[in-house]
């Protein structure tokens, strides 16, 4: 058991003896990415796919149209899923890409 703010909670990483068991989705978050950016999270999103096995991979590109789908890299292509979140007057547009 954990205290957080005055409130006890079971923990869950009792769940699974190590990072590689249980995780599902690894997530890179930038606002406005350039493609710099975007690779270097795309990298990210590799080595966390090498190394802890997550089965589903997302970038999410805030403040932007773009989505950077096409910089993904080919061995993670298949699981990545990218997002771009951009308002537009009062709403919010989200563009949804899958890698090619």
């Amino acid at each position: 058991m954990s205290r957080f703010g005055g409130t006890e909670y079971k923990s869950c990483r009792g769940v699974t003896r190590h990072r590689r068991k249980g995780n599902f989705v690894a997530i890179e978050i930038k606002v406005n990415a350039t493609p710099a950016e975007a690779d270097e999270d795309f990298a990210s999103l590799v080595l966390l796919k090498e190394k802890l096995d997550y089965p589903l991979t997302i970038f999410l590109n805030l403040g932007a149209a773009h989505s950077h789908a096409e910089r993904c890299p080919k061995c993670i292509a298949a699981q990545t899923v990218c997002f771009a979140v951009v308002p537009v007057g009062d709403a919010v547009s989200v563009i949804v890409e899958r890698c090619s």
